[in-house]
C-alpha cells in the first residue's frame, strides 16, 4: 500500500515584500490563502490511486481538480495557520523572520497562534486513523507543505517507509509505503 503526499501547486501571488509590519504579514497570509494556483505538471510516476483526498483550501482543491475529477475534500488536511508572533505598528521585519518566528510560536504553544503543535499533530493523526484502516489500495493526499511534515511523521510512526524530513516542493509527490 502506498500513500502519496502531494503539496499543492505553486500559487499565483505577487512577490513578497522583504520588510513588512505584522498587519502586512497577516494580510499577505490571507492573500496567499485565496490566491489561485499556477497550473503545472505533477508526476504521479505511473501509480494508480484509488482514492484522492485534499485540503479544503482553494489551492489544494484546484490542485486536486488538476489531477483528477474524483476527490474527497477534508478540512482535517487544512494548512497549519500562521499569525504574527507579535503585533507591530511601525516596526517592519523581514518576511522570513515573520515565518520562522511564527512557526516557533506554533512549536512553543504561544497564544499568538490559533493552532499549536499538539493540535496540528492530533489533526494529522485523526485524519490518518480515519483513512488508513479501511485502505486496501493506494491513496493520494493533496495538502500543504507544513502540514505534510506532520502527516509524514505519523506515517513513519505507523511503519511506513519513506523520507522522514525533507522540504516538500510545490507540485511534488512523496511516496510512503507499507509492506503487507
Amino acid at each position: 500500500m502506498k500513500v502519496a503526499l502531494i503539496r499543492h501547486l505553486k500559487v499565483n501571488l505577487e512577490k513578497t515584500p522583504f520588510f513588512m509590519s505584522s498587519a502586512q504579514f497577516d494580510k499577505w497570509n490571507g492573500d496567499y490563502d485565496k490566491a489561485p494556483i499556477i497550473k503545472g505538471d505533477i508526476d504521479l510516476s505511473g501509480i494508480r490511486f484509488d482514492k484522492y483526498y485534499c485540503s479544503d483550501m482553494p489551492r489544494a482543491i484546484e490542485t486536486a481538480a488538476h489531477i483528477t475529477d474524483n476527490f474527497v475534500i477534508s478540512p482535517e488536511l487544512h494548512e497549519v495557520p500562521i499569525f504574527p508572533f507579535v503585533k507591530t505598528k511601525r516596526i517592519k521585519l523581514p518576511f522570513t523572520i515573520w515565518r520562522v518566528f511564527g512557526r516557533l510560536a506554533w512549536l512553543f504553544h504561544a497564544k499568538s497562534q490559533t493552532e499549536i503543535k499538539i493540535l496540528s499533530e492530533e489533526r494529522a493523526t485523526k485524519f490518518l486513523n480515519k483513512v488508513l484502516p479501511n485502505l486496501k489500495s493506494n491513496v493520494a493526499i493533496i495538502t500543504h507543505g507544513f502540514f505534510i511534515l506532520g502527516l509524514a511523521k505519523h506515517l513513519k510512526s505507523l511503519g511506513f517507509s519513506g523520507p522522514r524530513y525533507k522540504s516538500f516542493k510545490n507540485g511534488e509527490m512523496t511516496i510512503y509505503t507499507l509492506e503487507e
